[in-house]
């Protein structure tokens, strides 16, 4: 195992004063995969006074007393660390009522959801693994520890991190594991919106975030039940070759720089056509204004999960012009204004998504309207041709000191943006005063 030297020593400051402790849960897990580790967990016999006495000269965070946890910073690291413990009964499908210390490491890892997540490590012990969790991750499989429906019951958010742990592993759920998840899908109406959010958002930006999705559908449509409809709604056209919810997770698979903004966009960005479907004289199916609805889905839906305004508000901008043909400098540069560079760019990105999710047909149909929006643009910023008021040669001051009405300067302004951006008028300032004047 290949922890760093400080983790160890975390270890090592808690057993030089008399207490066991162990790495645990998906750090050991991760390091034994050949992952990256980023956060170290440490499970101890120590309480939570005794913490903090051994970590007395590191500050320290009381994350989750109640539970046992606090979380010591040490050279700027944070390690989460937890007593021993066991949990009672959780009437709300979320929470135990209560929680007792214990000095077993065994019943503290009982508690814990999937085998893979339930093993612990130390340089003198190497890693326990009391439930299989090795055996299951040569088999790439998440399986629950123990029984799966107690598991399920206790807590539900188990059931998306089950989902999220495939996305992330590209591991199946083991089939007892999934009938369980099936029957307790109900309780996941106690876990909170905010943390829906949390988990769906890590598990549609996860590597085999596309596995995840077309493997387990119901888990996604559960939380997300605006997007249900897709995988009924097919798309019989020649360039399309997938039915909605198919061509969805494949655009999200074609995406080359994943991150939230653009994951989620994908998510709602056909969200849409099951609502706006009508068939043709020519035999298939349209979806007239499908970006309008997919935008409006997308905002309710994203306003129930409580993300961020600003995010909500990107997305729906996204999933509104994925479809639209940019194929000028002034299409893009009112775009640009209105946007920022950063999401014409996520728009370009989104586009390439969406086309190669298309039937070969449909690809060579479409592949030049996005490639002509992606020169055009390059071309915008390679140049620095203004796209902005502010680029604008002349200012509300120069406009009024014409004579112009005050009241009328922003509608002049507005009027120039327009001739410069549509090369009717130079960006020279001396030009643009001989156009007001003999204009107003």
């Amino acid at each position: 195992m290949d922890f760093s030297r400080d983790a160890i020593y975390m270890l090592e400051k808690l057993n030089k004063s008399g207490f066991e402790a162990y790495i645990v849960g998906g750090a050991v897990r991760d390091n034994l995969l050949g992952l990256p580790v980023y956060d170290v967990d440490i499970t101890t016999s120590a309480k939570t006074d005794d913490l903090k006495r051994v970590f007395a000269e590191f500050k320290i965070i009381e994350t989750g007393v109640r539970h046992g946890t606090v979380t010591v910073i040490y050279k700027s690291v944070p390690y989460e660390i937890t007593t021993f413990r066991s949990d009672g009964a959780y009437r709300d499908n979320r929470h135990p009522d209560e929680v007792t210390f214990i000095s077993s490491l065994e019943e503290d890892l009982k508690r814990r959801d999937f085998t893979v997540n339930a093993m612990a490590w130390s340089e003198k012990s190497g890693v326990i693994d009391l439930f299989g969790g090795k055996h299951d991750l040569e088999l790439g499989m998440i399986r629950a520890v123990g029984e799966p429906e107690k598991r399920f019951d206790e807590d539900a958010l188990r059931i998306l991190r089950a989902l999220r742990f495939s996305a992330k592993l590209g591991f199946k759920i083991e089939e007892k594991t999934l009938a369980a998840i099936d029957s307790k899908l109900e309780n996941l109406k106690n876990v909170s919106v905010e943390r829906v959010f949390s988990e769906l958002t890590k598990t549609i930006i996860a590597k085999h975030a596309p596995f995840a999705l077309v493997s387990y559908p119901q888990i996604f449509f559960a939380v997300l039940p605006e997007l249900q409809p897709t995988s009924s709604c097919g798309q019989l056209s020649r360039s399309h070759c997938y039915d909605v919810y198919t061509h969805t997770v494949k655009a999200l698979e074609n995406l080359k720089n994943v991150n939230e903004l653009l994951a989620w966009a994908i998510v709602f960005h056909d969200a849409g056509k099951p609502f706006t479907v009508v068939h043709g004289t020519d035999g298939y199916m349209h979806f007239p204004d499908h970006w309008v609805v997919s935008s409006e889905i997308a905002e309710k839906a994203l306003n129930r999960l409580k993300a961020p305004k600003k995010f909500i508000s990107a997305v729906c901008a996204l999933s509104y012009y994925h479809d639209a043909l940019f194929d000028d400098k002034p299409k893009i540069k009112r775009f640009m204004r209105k946007y920022g560079i950063e999401l014409t760019k996520d728009l370009i990105e989104i586009k390439y998504a969406d086309l190669y999710a298309h039937s070969q047909y449909g690809i060579e149909k479409y592949s030049g309207t996005v490639t002509v929006f992606e020169k055009l643009f390059g071309e915008i910023l390679a140049d620095n041709e203004p796209y902005l008021l502010k680029h604008l040669a002349v200012s509300g001051d120069d406009i009024v000191a014409l004579g112009v009405d005050k009241k009328k300067t922003g509608e002049k302004l507005e009027e120039i943006y327009e001739l410069v951006i549509t090369l009717k008028s130079d960006n020279d300032k001396d030009k643009i005063l001989q156009y007001i004047k003999k204009n107003d």
